[in-house]
């Protein structure tokens, strides 16, 4: 029996719990076991230690005037019609909702305490004695701390201080007084606090939690598990949802995540995801508004608007975001659709060709555990890579480590955690000094250095020739200084330059490969280098052919095998031979067509007004995003993207480890990104599939049997600093970011 029969009159959540207890019984007769009861379930209650008192939430939280329930008038109540009418708007059902102070702990489900304390029969209240009650410090705006849940466990503190290396938080005072705070009683925001997160996963109790903009509670989650599309490095994360709403990002152990760390971008990001303005429907400018159409509408128009005009007219280009499986389809339907070579990306146009072999000189993560000099060149290591920023901080703790910060700004994030701090002029003239120092001294490993690379003498000659005095120069530091650093990089024995693409020109990048192949240390463990790329899938545009004269494997695409092997398997003759500088095509206004695939240029512009007025010129702009963002204003036709975990794929990482992953939601769009790709690339007669995991066998089929570049040393003359575009030229990264810096000035 369950309910009011034998309760007497109550909640109805009440009789639904006597249901389950009386069910559990029912089912163990039945089944001829030994009816026992369900093992209690250990719930800390406030009311347990203290009983209310009125008063109490005094000054917590904003007085706000009940808003009561219009009820059936009582004459009219004589039949089973609803007593409470509901209420008559949206609005007032909103506020009266935002009247409840709490819905319990958002961590019911997560507690370590309440599992062992569940395990082992505990009760909350068996041993009586004092209590200490502390107001929830909501100071920082991602974080939120709460003393009342705090074990004193000391996780939080630990991992701040020997895996961030921040050291924001302490024990404060001793003995029954203790608790965890930053120092002095500051704000976590006024300490130095990274904003990483990294203390939320850590606490077994919820005492440290994030600081949300919706009101949490506890509600069982789902995990959508996928790789971290908001990060370089491929960490594999799990995207916590209840029925389709964010509530957390958390780290998921993988091949590559095996330390369990998350980048902070998208441990708070991923709120972005619950972002009401998404498009899920292809939108049509006409008539100086935005109409909703068809995708068979969109998608022809597209197809008219290309077949059109002359092949190169026509330009593609798409974002490090995309998927490998999305790319290789842009440029199938470029090359195999379309006939033209002018496919690109914005994400490095007009930056050279110095970033393609970074894949093939990072060091792996695994390795950074034993490094015990690491030098971080032209990168806010903590702020643009944290998960890299935790490895390294990990190994200095281990290891005393030196950390060598090189930069060309005045003050950066790095500079309070960094062994010493050397401050340049130009990173391209120190990296080419300190290579004409090692050559000219003969201090290079000449042994490895003839082994790997074809081309030593030529290198050697055209550097020695170089004014070495001007390097000095240009580099902003003294001639002693440049030679001390060379010796420090070249003499050490586990030693790593680290630097990010988003600093370094490619000029610069390729002396930084010279560096490691005059010193020996490429291919060596624990030593070396570590480029760090942008985007979650920066290395799939090199990779996935997205390079007016590169095809898929890096492979040229002026090569007639290459174009063959192209033909036979796409059904597609004539492939384009040509190629051209779509960056200049653009800007002399030659591009008719221009089809954007999940890259914001007008958004993410270091010079906002330049790069519109470039765009316009097109006669014909198609967009492909999440968000109407300032790109998509200026288009004639926008399509819904796809986010990744509603598609699956693959994304190949910085250090080029390429990581499959399966689809973990539903797709709110009606057709998902390789969908619509595909089906452009069936209007133009090449039939494609639009399953990733046959575009990821169809993409292996024409990839190189061998490598297709030799390692040598990459002579340079001049730098080549033309970075045009913040953020990778990513919406979801710009809008993550702006969001970060709002919050916390």
């Amino acid at each position: 029996a369950a309910g009011d029969g034998v309760t007497g009159p109550a909640t109805i959540i009440e009789a639904i719990a006597q249901a389950r207890i009386a069910s559990h019984s029912c089912i163990q007769y039945l089944m001829g076991e030994p009816v026992t009861p369900i093992k209690k379930e250990f719930i800390s209650r406030k009311e347990a230690i203290k009983d209310p008192e009125p008063g109490m939430m005094a000054g917590k939280f904003e007085t706000q005037v009940r808003m009561e329930m219009p009820v059936l008038d009582a004459a009219d109540r004589f039949n089973f019609n609803e007593v409470e009418l509901g209420y008559c708007s949206e609005e007032i059902t909103r506020h009266e909702a935002s009247r409840c102070l709490e819905c319990g702990c958002g961590a019911i489900y997560t507690c370590d305490l309440k599992k062992y304390a569940t395990e082992y029969g505990a009760i909350q209240n068996h041993y009586s004695g004092g209590f200490k009650q502390y107001d929830v410090d909501f100071r920082h705006p991602f974080i939120e701390i709460d003393n009342n849940k705090c074990v004193l466990c000391s996780r939080c503190i630990r991992i701040c201080r020997e895996i961030v290396g921040a050291s924001a938080l302490g024990l404060v005072n001793r003995g029954f007084d203790t608790f965890v705070a930053p120092a002095a009683g500051v704000s976590l925001s006024d300490t130095h606090c990274e904003s990483c997160g990294m203390c939320i996963s850590a606490c077994p109790t919820g005492a440290i939690s994030e600081n949300v903009p919706f009101k949490p509670g506890p509600v069982k989650l789902t995990a959508a598990p996928t790789i971290d599309f908001m990060g370089s490095e491929g960490f594999e994360v799990n995207l916590m949802h209840h029925k389709g709403f964010f509530h957390e990002a958390t780290a998921r152990n993988g091949v590559i995540n095996q330390a369990g760390n998350i980048n902070r971008r998208l441990k708070f990001g991923y709120r972005l995801l619950n972002n009401t303005d998404r498009i899920t429907k292809p939108m049509l400018h006409q008539d100086g508004q935005w109409k909703e159409i068809s995708f068979e509408k969109a998608l022809n128009l597209i197809k008219d608007k290309l077949t059109s005009v002359k092949p190169d007219e026509n330009a593609l280009f798409a974002g490090a975001r995309l998927t490998n499986e999305e790319q290789y389809l842009v440029q199938k339907l470029a090359r195999g659709g379309l006939k033209t070579n002018n496919v690109s990306s914005f994400h490095y146009l007009g930056r050279g060709d110095g970033y393609l072999p970074n894949g093939d000189f990072g060091v792996p993560f695994n390795d950074l555990h034993g490094v015990n000099h690491f030098f971080v060149m032209g990168c806010d290591l903590n702020i643009d890579h944290p998960v890299v920023s935790f490895l390294v901080e990990n190994a200095r703790f281990r290891n005393a480590a030196r950390l060598i910060n090189i930069t060309t700004a005045s003050e950066t994030p790095l500079d309070y955690k960094a062994t010493s701090t050397i401050r340049v002029k130009s990173y391209y003239a120190l990296l080419k000094a300190m290579n004409h120092y090692l050559l000219h001294a003969g201090k290079q490993n000449d042994m490895y250095l003839r082994a790997v690379s074809l081309n030593v003498d030529e290198y050697r000659t055209h550097l020695l020739a170089q004014d070495y005095l001007l390097l000095i120069n240009n580099s902003g530091l003294s001639q002693q200084e440049v030679e001390s650093l060379a010796d420090d990089y070249n003499l050490s024995p586990n030693a790593i330059l680290i630097f990010s693409e988003k600093e370094m020109s490619s000029a610069a990048s390729s002396e930084a490969a010279n560096l490691a192949m005059i010193t020996g240390k490429h291919g060596k463990t624990m030593s070396g280098l570590l480029p760090l790329r942008e985007n979650n899938n920066s290395q799939g545009l090199w990779d996935m052919g997205i390079r007016p004269k590169l095809g898929v494997g890096q492979q040229s695409i002026a090569d007639p095998e290459f174009r063959a092997k192209l033909s036979k398997k796409w059904g597609a003759d004539n492939l384009p031979e040509t190629s051209h500088c779509v960056r200049k095509l653009l800007e002399d206004g030659k591009i008719t067509n221009l089809l954007v695939f999940g890259e914001d240029p007008a958004g993410c512009a270091i010079d906002k007004a330049e790069v519109p007025a470039m765009l316009k010129k097109a006669g014909f702009i198609v967009v492909m995003d999440y968000f109407m963002t300032p790109t998509a204003q200026l288009a004639n036709l926008v399509l819904p993207a796809s986010f990744p975990f509603e598609t699956g794929g693959s994304f190949t990482n910085t250090q080029r480890n390429a990581q499959p992953f399966q689809a973990a939601m539903d797709c709110k769009p009606e057709l998902s990104t390789p969908a619509q790709l595909a089906a452009l690339c069936n209007l133009m007669g090449l039939p494609t599939s639009a399953q990733p995991d046959e575009i990821f066998i169809e993409m292996v089929q024409v990839l190189p049997g061998k490598k297709c570049h030799q390692l040598s040393l990459l002579t340079t003359e001049a730098d080549n600093s033309a970075r045009r575009f913040d953020y990778g030229c990513d919406a979801l990264i710009r809008m993550a970011d702006e969001a970060f810096k709002s919050a916390l000035n």
